[in-house]
């Protein structure tokens, strides 16, 4: 089976699955910008890809049983998480969550989102057209 799908079809899962994360977190930042002195968070998903792919290529570790202990990959020590961008409160030493960024970085994160499904789509598309035998 793992032949079947080869590392660009795991590479691209990771993606579409940091990129769910990625919205939640914006997401997130977003509902609760109205709360005094809230401090959002971001997730870096190119970072955090090449985090996993360098673990990926030591071979990482798998776990067998569910009393084995987390590695790094199922603890999440891949991700790079950042603090999401604020802006000054005028006349005061307040900062507050930049909304206008931190929507557009939704907008971004959602098409490109979509373009890895589209590009997940035509490789099991791909591979159902080589199944068939057309």
């Amino acid at each position: 089976m793992d032949k079947l799908f080869d590392s660009t079809v795991q590479s691209i899962i990771s993606s579409i699955n940091l990129r769910t994360l990625r919205h939640n977190i914006l997401a997130s930042n977003v509902a609760n910008s109205d709360i005094p002195n809230f401090q959002g968070f971001d997730l870096k998903v190119e970072e955090s890809l090449k985090k996993i792919r360098e673990l990926s290529g030591k071979g990482g570790l798998f776990k067998t049983h569910p009393l084995h202990l987390n590695s790094p990959e199922t603890r999440g020590e891949h991700l790079t998480i950042t603090e999401a961008p604020t802006l000054m409160v005028p006349e005061s030493n307040l900062q507050e969550l930049d909304l206008n960024k931190t929507m557009a970085e939704l907008a971004e994160n959602a098409l490109k989102y979509q373009a890895t499904v589209q590009f997940l789509n035509r490789k099991i598309g791909r591979l159902k057209y080589a199944i068939e035998g057309k």
